[in-house]
């Protein structure tokens, strides 16, 4: 099973769900819900399924567990919203209802001060990995890879930002 937490118009849900994983979407924008919705009626995916949610603290125990966790440029979000404390904490409740991998990916040193984002010093890299790897007990933490995520201000040629990807698993799953 999985779930993808800020899905948007469910990509990487479809694309589980046509390998044969049951997955969840869950966005706070309907608009983009709708089109999931309407996409997944019209290819005639049944292995997906939506939800209309603002997550937060409140929220958070609505979440079913499920084995994989995609939480995909969100957590930058969080911070801004709720302040990096709170962020934390949804992060480490997020983690508990995951039984065995969570990719991981957020905004690192390319988003505005108004985020309110932690100085993550010279490498974002290591940073996050050891961020990930205090708040989520239990884990093995891999960066997978450094990726372009998207040019600052529309420039795709000369300001492009560059984010990772991490691949948080419980160590005693064997996957």
């Amino acid at each position: 099973t999985a779930m993808d937490l800020g899905c948007n118009i469910g990509y990487f849900c479809f694309s589980l769900a046509q390998r044969g994983i049951v997955t969840l979407g869950i966005d706070m924008d309907d608009r983009v819900l709708r089109i999931a919705r309407h996409a997944s009626k019209r290819l005639s995916i049944s292995k997906v399924g939506w939800c209309h949610l603002s997550l937060s603290k409140a929220t958070l125990p609505l979440l079913p567990e499920v084995d994989l966790i995609l939480l995909l440029s969100v957590w930058h979000h969080w911070v801004k919203e709720f302040g990096f404390e709170d962020a934390s904490e949804m992060l480490s409740a997020i983690w508990t209802r995951c039984s065995r991998v969570l990719y991981f990916e957020t905004g690192e040193s390319e988003m505005p001060k108004d985020f309110g984002l932690p100085d993550m010093g010279p490498s974002p890299e290591k940073w996050v990995a050891s961020y990930l790897a205090d708040l989520c007990s239990g884990a093995g933490v891999e960066c997978i890879g450094r990726f372009k995520a998207f040019g600052v201000r529309g420039d795709e040629r000369h300001n492009v930002a560059y984010r990772h990807l991490f691949k948080v698993r419980r160590i005693d799953v064997r996957l």
